[in-house]
């Protein structure tokens, strides 16, 4: 018979690792396609490539080259998700437990808060499974509509400069435009000269410099008419 010593020290090791599995789904979950950048396109490709370097590694089992890698990687780029959580997955493969843990949380920490985007739209998330371009934009045919009219009605703006815009997290809702050319959330609203479109949108902070780009709702992408992978350069007002 087991002891109650042995039957603890089991019962703990089968909490710890039904609380990796969680942070570690849960951190997956956060854990989204590496948007545009601090410094721009070329800097985006730069942590791409890294990125996808480091996962060949550790699916072929070079777990401590892969692991340079992504750690590189958050050395780079200290606010973005996206090495953490790799790091936490060569963690974990490595048996380093408390190590990986540690990666999850800060991959949670430092994920995109998809709350931000919530908060201005009745838009709900995309349903599990959505990978088609209509399933992951849930806004309505209403908030659409609006977006495009309240865009046309300018008055008492500040135009706050120009922008090259990425696709950003495709999991959250709304109709919206994350960039360092504000400091605090606001309303504004988004020109694309090449099409002769504009969209209303949630101006959001995002911790760059201000020539680092900014990243734009699914929503808004599709209402400027822009191609979903391509990096449009838009004038951006703040309208409040």
């Amino acid at each position: 018979l087991l002891s109650l010593a042995s039957l603890s020290a089991l019962f703990l090791q089968a909490s710890l690792k039904l609380l990796l599995h969680d942070l570690e789904v849960r951190a997956s979950l956060a854990h989204l396609r590496l948007p545009l950048l601090r410094g721009g396109a070329r800097v985006r490709g730069v942590a791409l490539r890294r990125l996808a370097r480091g996962d060949e590694l550790r699916q072929a089992g070079a777990l401590d080259e892969a692991e340079a890698v992504y750690a590189a990687a958050a050395k780079l780029h200290p606010t973005r998700s996206e090495p953490r959580f790799f790091l936490g997955m060569t963690a974990r493969a490595g048996g380093r437990t408390d190590e990986a843990m540690a990666q999850y949380k800060a991959t949670l920490r430092l994920a995109p808060q998809t709350a931000e985007a919530r908060a201005t739209t009745t838009a709900a998330a995309p349903p599990a499974g959505a990978n088609t371009v209509d399933t992951l934009d849930t806004t309505s045919d209403e908030e659409r509509q609006k977006a495009v009219a309240d865009a046309g009605s300018a008055g008492g703006e500040t135009d706050l400069g120009v922008t090259i815009a990425s696709l950003g997290a495709v999991s959250e809702p709304g109709i919206w435009l994350k960039t360092p050319l504000v400091k605090a959330q606001a309303r504004g609203r988004v020109e694309f000269p090449e099409k002769g479109t504009k969209v209303a949108v949630d101006l959001i902070p995002l911790d760059a410099e201000p020539g680092a780009g900014s990243q734009i709702s699914l929503a808004a992408m599709r209402l400027l008419e822009a191609d979903l992978t391509s990096l449009p350069e838009l004038r951006v007002y703040r309208t409040e």
